[in-house]
């Protein structure tokens, strides 16, 4: 899987990219003048952060083999808003996804996680490599929205590293489909 974003991103689109490579351990690509179809045709697992008035405000990812695309509508706030310090990415990932979140786990799990490098684990395993990882903790707000935030968690304390996500819609359709 490879991180891109649209063309010509404002500093908040690029640095949610950088934010997600880092915690997910997968590579950024300048976008440039390179088009969709470009990038696809190179990669087969993609995501593309789009963005609104200089904000991010849109994941897709894509699943070429499939033919299938997840969007999601987001805000988001960056890991430097969150935190001041840079903090070491750990090895693997733990998630957990609250009980009234399980159409989000099916999809997660489906198009990001079998893409991911790292090990990649539910909260409720006995896998993690260590107690040292990152925690991705989905959870359901009121009137269906939904947080995603990212802990680093290690022997002594939980902190909240960031980036949080903020979703307020998705929808799955096919890749040469248009959206609606």
């Amino acid at each position: 899987m490879i991180i891109t974003t649209s063309r010509k991103p404002s500093q908040r689109t690029r640095s949610l990219a950088n934010d997600l490579s880092r915690v997910f351990n997968v590579k950024t690509v300048n976008r440039g003048k390179t088009s969709a179809s470009e990038l696809l045709e190179k990669y087969k697992n993609l995501m593309v952060i789009e963005e609104l008035k200089g904000n991010p405000n849109k994941l897709k990812i894509y699943d070429v083999e499939n033919n299938k695309v997840f969007s999601v509508i987001i805000a988001a706030k960056l890991q430097r808003e969150i935190i001041s310090e840079k903090i070491d990415i750990q090895n693997s990932i733990v998630y957990d996804f609250e009980d009234n979140c399980g159409e989000f786990r099916k999809l997660f799990t489906k198009f990001l996680f079998n893409n991911i490098k790292k090990p990649i684990y539910a909260i409720n395993t006995n896998k993690k490599d260590n107690i040292n990882y990152t925690l991705l903790k989905f959870n359901k707000g009121c009137e269906g929205v939904y947080f995603l935030d990212f802990y680093d968690v290690n022997e002594s304390t939980t902190t909240h590293m960031g980036p949080k996500l903020k979703i307020t819609g998705h929808k799955i359709f096919d890749i040469f489909e248009d959206e609606e």
